[in-house]
């Protein structure tokens, strides 16, 4: 529950693993609170008690809120 986890993109047979989370300078995710777009393009994940969207066809994260007060993403 304390440990600093990676977020990989893989095929459903685990092939073409794809490493989108943590860039080389920044710390790995808490616990995994994440959650995908209906069309499954993008995601929407919590970082350091923030929103985070994660965009799958331009391979880019951005911030979403500056709270520090997100927890459970869920589309809607």
């Amino acid at each position: 529950e304390r440990s600093r986890y990676a977020l990989y993109l893989a095929d459903r047979d685990g092939s073409n693993r794809q490493k989108i989370f943590p860039q080389a300078n920044e710390a790995g995710l808490q616990v995994i609170q994440l959650a995908w777009s209906p069309d499954v393009t993008q995601l929407v994940a919590v970082r350091e008690h923030d929103l985070w969207l994660y965009d799958l066809a331009n391979d880019t994260w951005s911030q979403l809120t500056s709270n520090g007060d997100a927890h459970l993403p869920r589309w809607k």
